[in-house]
């Protein structure tokens, strides 16, 4: 899903019908420059000429995808655009952690979606021995995401400190190199 270089199972109903459904059939799918970390490229290169050119309008799906990480991308865009040249921090550098991340919100979401499932099953199943293993399970599995997640605002946030670090530095040596020439 995130790179597009593996192919997906895809299920597919042998009716079109919803209410029909009764057979899956698996399907090989090459996603291709559907992957998920394609369109974020897309989304970012389209958001960021739109800052550019002054427009203000996002599109509905540019501003869902803005709104679908934790990672501030428009204020990302804005610092970096304001150095103009030689910005310490670049958003296309974070394109892989946003689509990480919206990866890990979208499975914690159809995780979700399946606990509350399985929670009104077990409200009108009798023996819910295997319900309960189940949804250990996807607790199990939601922990080990929001781990994954934390993980790379950890990464990320270890970054940019460096980023920052770097920057004094840099300004020390400069105010350095200025007082020893006079």
């Amino acid at each position: 899903l995130l790179e597009g270089n593996i192919p997906a199972q895809i299920y597919k109903c042998d009716n079109t019908d919803e209410e029909k459904c009764l057979n899956l059939s698996t399907k090989s799918m090459a996603l291709g420059y559907k992957a998920l970390s394609k369109k974020v490229a897309t989304l970012v290169e389209n958001i960021q000429g739109k800052l550019l050119a002054d427009t203000k309008d996002l599109s509905p799906e540019e501003k869902a995808f803005v709104n679908s990480t934790m990672i501030p991308i428009l204020k990302i865009m804005a610092v970096e655009m304001a150095f103009k040249q030689g910005s310490p921090i670049n958003i296309s550098s974070y394109q892989e952690a946003i689509a990480y991340d919206i990866l890990l919100q979208y499975l914690d979401e159809i995780m979700e979606l399946v606990w509350t499932s399985i929670t009104q099953l077990k409200q009108a199943q009798i023996n819910d021995e295997f319900l309960e293993k189940f949804r250990a399970g996807i607790a199990s599995s939601r922990k080990h995401l929001f781990a994954e997640r934390t993980k790379m605002f950890q990464q990320i946030s270890l970054t940019l400190e460096a980023i920052e670090r770097t920057q004094q530095i840099e300004t020390k040596l400069q105010n350095m190199f200025i007082s020893g020439q006079r």
